[in-house]
């Protein structure tokens, strides 16, 4: 600390926020109890673990937070820096470091003591700076994944029966969990009881450690529905379709909706008119005689649904579609699925209940034997001509909506209208795939009823996790494209055809099959792809993963982004490498999250070798 004298010490104290409303008298005292450190550009200011005996602020410059060599945070002129660990008498959670020339107020643990009973108002003061950071940070920050909670409440709409085959497959499929109870109101001490006779009921069920699943069928009473109603976490509304539309309504929307069928593509003639859920909520679509419609709806319950989030990467998706048809083989499952550009082309045949090598031969359908990206129109709104391939979408995904799938799913697209991401969760699964798939120049925008232009969800998000964990809580499974070399391009840029050579090169092209070509330089469409693997690439170097799986899958040397000729050798390849690796993984004692954890990580050190 350099001492520039009494008038420059206060003079500096009374130019923080944090100290402007005390007098001289009190900044003259915090100076006594207080030393001034100077810090320069990196310097370390806290180091994580250490001990938090110590109370800064900063009086100039700026520090960041860094946790794990990544920044978290920036803290400025007039802000507290580590005042919770101090408070809490804990250690340091992270580093900080000066991000300029700074200069830091230090006051120790005995000095704050001392000034705290002399000055209550710098306590005050403090929390209140600390209140403030807080509800910046909660105003940045992401909407949070919706939990279950302790009480799950299934509601029948209106007058809706919750029947009995049900609630016996249901608890069949919770038995597993041994923390998971199902509850109705034959489970009551007695009946005819009180709405607050339910509540201190429901009370004592939920002493334990444990979860409830409530049952509050359309034939129980008024007091114990609204008991139930008003005490649980989530509340999903239950639909019948073997039983008459619903008479009544939910009194509110609920958080997801169970929609039993007799069988998974059965379709809801009343179910559009009926919709009793929170805008785009989840839709669990429950066949009476699928076990594992039953099984998902419990992984639901105790947020371990497993998510599927797949990237574009144009003919690599061929690649994908391995992938996964390895996993299924492996006994993998997955609960939602959502992608981009391509990736939501996959997941939207997948959330439809098509195998993944059905899903190939489509493919090889629209791209290769029809030709859907060699049709060809005048450049004015996009390369290819999207009529037919519209009309390939429109045969292949079908016009159902996105609602009436059996498994849960979303796709990402950009809207040049609001300048951000649009998440489709509604509507028909064709259209949103296509909005999804619209890669600029090549393909015409997609343009809405509203008027909203949507185009290729690459361009703004390529790997949309952050979407899947606004959906729900649990694990997800990201997969990539290995990273491989750089992209070089080895032709010289003065070489590059003019005008009238670029025609020349086009209209000669059949006339010079086998004879030695010029120079290949980037295509406008490969410079768009590229510029989706840069966004994915970046997106994945700042993902935070928690119980996420990265993994990489093995890609053909030199496979490009519209070789869908090479799709099904792709896929062989793909199917292979990650089987291997999951059965090595199961070979060497792993399972479920671990297997798909270790089989990563393998196919992760191939990639690199």
């Amino acid at each position: 600390m350099t001492d520039r004298g009494e008038q420059t010490e206060l003079a500096l104290l009374k130019g923080v926020a944090l100290f402007a409303q005390l007098t001289d008298h009190e900044l003259s005292r915090i100076a006594q109890f207080s030393s001034r450190l100077t810090l320069h550009r990196d310097e370390v200011l806290i180091r994580e673990g250490g001990p938090a005996d110590t109370l800064f602020v900063i009086l100039r410059g700026k520090v960041v937070v860094l946790l794990d060599n990544r920044e978290i945070a920036e803290l400025q002129q007039g802000e507290p820096v580590g005042e919770l660990a101090f408070f809490a008498r804990g250690k340091r959670t992270a580093d900080v470091v000066a991000a300029r020339t700074s200069t830091v107020l230090a006051i120790e643990r005995a000095g704050y003591e001392a000034l705290a009973q002399e000055l209550p108002l710098l306590t005050q003061h403090i929390l209140e700076s600390v209140a403030d950071r807080m509800s910046r940070l909660t105003a940045r920050s992401q909407t949070l994944a919706p939990r279950a909670g302790h009480i799950i409440a299934i509601e029948g709409v209106g007058d809706t029966l919750v029947p009995l085959p049900f609630l016996e497959a249901l608890e069949k499929a919770l038995t597993p969990n041994s923390n998971m109870t199902l509850l109705g109101a034959s489970d009551l001490p007695k009946k005819g009881i009180s709405n607050k006779e339910v509540e201190s009921w429901l009370r004592d069920m939920e002493k334990g450690d444990g979860s409830l699943i409530v049952i509050s069928s359309g034939d129980d009473s008024a007091a114990y529905r609204k008991a139930i109603r008003d005490n649980c976490d989530t509340r999903l509304a239950f639909f019948d379709t073997s039983q008459s539309a619903p008479d009544g309504t939910m009194s509110s929307p609920a958080d997801q909706i169970i929609i039993l069928r007799e069988h998974a593509g059965d379709p809801p003639p009343w179910l559009a008119a009926a919709d009793a859920g929170k805008p785009e909520c989840l839709r669990h679509h429950i066949a009476r005689d699928d076990p594992q419609c039953f099984a998902r709806l419990v992984r639901f319950f105790n947020d371990g649904a497993l998510g599927l989030v797949l990237s574009g990467g144009g003919a690599l998706a061929t690649a994908q579609l391995g992938a996964v048809a390895a996993l299924q083989d492996n006994g993998f499952h997955f609960d939602v699925m959502g992608g981009t550009s391509a990736g939501a082309g996959t997941a939207g045949a997948l959330a439809l209940g098509l195998e993944p090598r059905e899903i190939m031969r489509r493919t090889v359908n629209i791209f290769v034997k029809s030709g859907a990206m060699r049709r060809f129109t005048l450049p004015i709104h996009s390369l290819i001509d999207h009529k037919f391939f519209d009309d390939q979408f429109r045969t292949q995904y079908g016009t159902g909506p996105i609602e009436d799938l059996p498994v849960n799913f979303f796709a990402l697209s950009t809207s040049l209208s609001t300048n951000d991401a649009k998440i489709h969760r509604s509507g028909p699964l064709w259209r949103a795939i296509r909005a999804s798939t619209s890669i600029p120049a090549v393909l015409p925008p997609l343009v809405t009823d509203e008027g909203e232009v949507l185009i290729d969800g690459a361009l703004v998000d390529n790997v949309p996790l952050a979407t899947m964990r606004q959906l729900k809580a649990g694990p997800n499974l990201i997969l990539t494209f290995s990273a491989g070399s750089d992209w070089r391009v080895h032709s010289d840029y003065d070489a590059m055809p003019t005008r009238l050579g670029t025609v020349w090169q086009v209209v000669s092209a059949p006339f010079r099959r086998g004879l030695r070509r010029g120079p290949k330089f980037p295509t406008i469409v490969q410079i768009l792809m590229r510029t989706m693997v840069v966004t994915a690439r970046r997106t994945m170097n700042e993902i935070e993963l928690g119980d996420d799986v990265i993994m990489p899958i093995p890609v053909m040397p030199g496979m490009g982004f519209l070789e869908w000729s090479k799709g099904e050798r792709q896929f062989d390849l793909a199917y292979k490498g990650v089987d291997e690796a999951l059965k090595t993984a199961a070979a060497e004692g792993h399972s479920g999250l671990n297997q798909l954890r270790e089989a990563a990580s393998k196919l992760d050190r191939r990639d690199k070798v």
